[in-house]
């Protein structure tokens, strides 16, 4: 079940996931289960006024930390599963704290991008770590990456699977990208082990947050919920649900 919100277009909210009163979600925004979406984060897409156009998907047990910005451009978006999507973010990914995504741009599952790293315009693959500072503009990673911390990749540049960007290394060509180290399997398996950890520590934080409201709605039949007073009441044992705006 989703929650709907209607901020300069309409999102969709999985029941199960958090989004902190302190986040902005502006435009049209589909976010999966068990997503935690913490304060600070920025997420708009408000610059299409095409109807359902320009759409940022997060996909299921994703952890959005304090300060994240993810933005799209006018006629920035591409087709995926029938939608018109600006960002997809995959499944089980991690934002840490400040890092960015900007569209047109593709996540893929398991990701980890670290503090103060940027996608710019564009995709990576399964299992790729962005670690602290690093920079994506315009290019595209593979599968079972690391760029290093402060790594640059510029324009046009298709990184390989399986590679190693060293820290402070820039990649201006696509020689110099196919010439990069391969990637040690076990060290791949320990920042993907990590970003499980944090999956698995994001599941334990949506608890306690429920607990927290549930502990609202026992004393004030009311829980907050986004920029919204979710107001609950009881009629025959079930709870049903009504929204305000603050």
């Amino acid at each position: 079940m989703y929650q709907e919100r209607r901020i300069f277009g309409k999102s969709r909210i999985h029941e199960s996931s958090y989004v902190s009163k302190h986040a902005n979600i502006i435009g049209p925004i589909i976010v999966g289960k068990q997503v935690a979406i913490q304060s600070g984060a920025r997420l708009r897409s408000d610059e299409d006024t095409k109807p359902d156009q320009g759409i940022i998907l997060i996909g299921d047990y994703c952890n959005i930390q304090e300060g994240v910005v993810l933005h799209t451009h006018a006629d920035s978006s591409f087709e995926y599963e029938g939608m018109m999507v600006a960002i997809k973010i995959g499944s089980g990914c991690c934002l840490v704290h400040k890092s960015m995504v900007h569209g047109p741009a593709i996540i893929g599952t398991n990701n980890l991008l670290m503090a103060n790293s940027v996608v710019w315009c564009s995709n990576t693959g399964d299992n790729v770590v962005v670690r602290v500072g690093a920079r994506l503009e315009t290019c595209s990673v593979g599968n079972n990456c690391i760029i290093g911390c402060n790594a640059v990749v510029l324009s046009g540049v298709r990184i390989p699977d399986n590679k190693f960007v060293d820290h402070c290394t820039v990649v201006r060509t696509q020689e110099e990208a196919d010439n990069l180290p391969e990637v040690y399997e076990e060290k791949i398996r320990g920042w993907i082990d990590k970003c499980d950890g944090i999956a698995n520590q994001n599941l334990i934080i949506l608890e306690r947050y429920k607990s927290f409201e549930r502990k609202m709605l026992k004393r004030h039949r009311y829980v907050p919920f986004g920029d919204f007073i979710v107001k609950r009441f009881v009629t025959r044992g079930k709870y049903y649900s009504f929204y305000e705006e603050f």
